[in-house]
């Protein structure tokens, strides 16, 4: 939309709500805002208290940028190399000033192979595991989950990742991702970074997520990559790598609720394609509930998709007899009696969740 529309919406949404009003979620997206009225260059509510939330904003950004260099240097020097991904790599490498988009943690990503050395190295190094991740040390492997939840001595937090995605665990699946990725300096560290094509992907599909952020963070996000990087991004490689990993349903959500808020250029055989993909049963069912729920990887249905990612070759019959085994493995239970109870556990917590 243009300087005049955006400015509109957001005098008609000012005049209804009082700063103090706004949810701290909702704050977050305010140092964008505040950017984007000022080069609009019209008068508009809150000018200081806008004005401040950027100024804390990139206070705080800079020394999670350096913990996270430390970090990376760290792992450097035993020969582990390191990704920058969501807020830290969109900062660092997208958003034209470092105070713009708030980040809560910042995540990293090693190989998978050097996963569990480099927990162990951050561990040797004052980082613990978060209080829930803790009481699950055991259960920790690289097969089953894409990364863990750590915190420091001064509580920094960091996600250590091992995989990109939640939903693909398997072995290689990001290997593609670290063939195609791009680095960067920051504070002497080499960090590496995913391509735009990518960071498009991991962006949207993030977003797709209910985890406790505003569902329209990643949206700025989205238009921010492609407005800087566009001529960059590889829409064909795009659908091909979506499809690979069944997130088809995912974009074609994402796009749509882009469509709805903004104009962004996006190429119109790209959107056919898109539109023209076809969607299995299990994609619609899976966004359904990580629409709802942010456990959603640990209910059936998120476990047998991610069986299905595993072995996207194999038939549906295959599946059904291997899901069992899968889910012992995943779950880290010894024998096949002890399954069924575990199942009721994993539905009376589910239960629970949706209820209470």
């Amino acid at each position: 939309c243009s300087d005049e529309d955006a400015l509109s919406a957001w005098q008609e949404w000012t005049a209804d709500y009082g700063f103090a009003s706004i949810d701290e979620k909702t704050r977050d997206l305010m140092p964008l805002v505040h950017s984007n009225l000022k080069r609009a260059g019209a008068e508009y509510a809150w000018p200081k208290q806008l004005e401040h939330r950027g100024h804390l904003c990139q206070f705080v950004n800079r020394d999670r940028i350096r913990v996270m260099a430390d970090v990376v240097g760290l792992l450097a020097d035993a020969g582990i190399p390191c990704m920058a991904l969501k807020g830290a790599a969109l900062i660092l490498a997208y958003y034209e000033e470092l105070g713009l988009r708030p980040m809560g943690d910042f995540d990293i990503l090693v190989p998978t192979e050097q996963g569990e050395r480099a927990l162990a190295l951050l561990q040797e190094h004052q980082w613990k595991l978060c209080e829930m991740m803790a009481e699950k040390e055991a259960e920790i492997a690289t097969d089953a989950m894409p990364g863990v939840n750590l915190v420091n001595h001064a509580d920094d937090k960091c996600d250590l990742h091992w995989h990109i995605f939640h939903d693909c665990c398997f072995p290689d699946a990001d290997l593609v991702f670290w063939d195609q990725a791009t680095s960067l300096k920051c504070h002497g560290q080499r960090v590496w970074l995913l391509s735009p094509t990518d960071m498009l992907l991991h962006t949207c599909v993030h977003g797709s997520m209910r985890n406790g952020a505003p569902v329209t963070r990643w949206i700025p996000d989205v238009v921010t990559i492609i407005k800087t990087s566009g001529s960059q991004i590889d829409w064909e490689r795009l659908l091909e790598e979506a499809r690979a990993r069944s997130f088809i349903y995912i974009l074609q959500h994402a796009f749509q609720a882009m469509d709805e808020v903004l104009e962004v250029a996006i190429p119109e055989g790209f959107r056919v394609r898109l539109a023209d993909s076809p969607v299995a049963l299990r994609e619609r069912l899976e966004y359904s509930v990580r629409r709802r729920d942010k456990n959603y990887k640990f209910t059936l249905i998120g476990r047998w998709c991610q069986l299905s990612r595993y072995y996207p070759e194999r038939g549906f019959c295959w599946k059904v007899l291997n899901f069992p085994s899968f889910l012992n493995t995943v779950w880290h239970v010894r024998r096949y009696r002890d399954l069924v109870p575990y199942l009721f556990k994993v539905g009376f917590l589910y239960g629970w969740r949706h209820l209470s």
